[in-house]
């Protein structure tokens, strides 16, 4: 187990708290599954931090793999504003009254299109199950979105990681399409925060 650790919001609050609770959470996780593990494994854990005026961002990206196996990846954000001293959700990046899970897929569609046509493996443009209407937040929890759970404010951008974690898409349609699995950020979109303007709140 290795790991890059973000030592000054670790040190500050609100975020060293709760980055620490995180970060030993995973750490706790891990060494359980290590100990009962028949084959060696690794685990990875890396960080990028971003900074919008008293807004930060912090990217955890995990990798785990075991000997025989492909390696797996996931991304886990955190988003504070420091001088109010409060975590951020993604709503609250945004007016009253705006869903985020509404408001932005027509929004990032021309961002999300390129991404999409480029993400792994190598594929037609547009084929399924890269399209975006598979990637676009359900209410059921379904597709590969991931809800936009991991996000990332920088100076200039919206980051989204899709999907956060590892997942199957066990219910593709049409039926006779292939189940696809995905790794966590197999698809990052990079929106322009001038995108946004007309529902942006910070």
């Amino acid at each position: 187990m290795t790991a890059r650790l973000p030592t000054a919001l670790l040190a500050r609050s609100p975020s060293g708290p709760i980055l620490r609770n995180h970060l030993g959470g995973r750490a706790d996780q891990w060494r359980v599954t290590a100990h009962d593990m028949v084959r060696d494994a690794q685990y990875r854990l890396g960080y990028q931090q971003f900074t919008r005026d008293t807004v930060t961002s912090v990217v955890f990206e995990e990798s785990w793999r075991t000997v025989g196996m492909n390696p797996n990846r996931a991304f886990q954000t955190f988003t504070f504003d420091l001088a109010a001293g409060r975590q951020l959700e993604l709503v609250d990046l945004f007016r009253p009254g705006v869903d985020p899970l509404t408001a932005l897929p027509p929004l990032i569609r021309p961002y999300l299109e390129p991404a999409l046509d480029a993400a792994p493996p190598t594929h037609a443009p547009g084929t399924y199950p890269f399209t975006p209407e598979e990637w676009r937040p359900q209410p059921d929890g379904s597709g590969y979105s991931g809800q936009y759970r991991a996000f990332a404010v920088t100076p200039d951008e919206l980051i989204l990681y899709l999907p956060d974690v590892p997942m199957t898409h066990e219910t593709p349609w049409p039926r006779d399409r292939f189940v696809w699995s995905m790794d966590g950020g197999t698809v990052i979109v990079r929106v322009p925060l001038s995108a946004l303007s007309s529902i942006l709140a910070i």
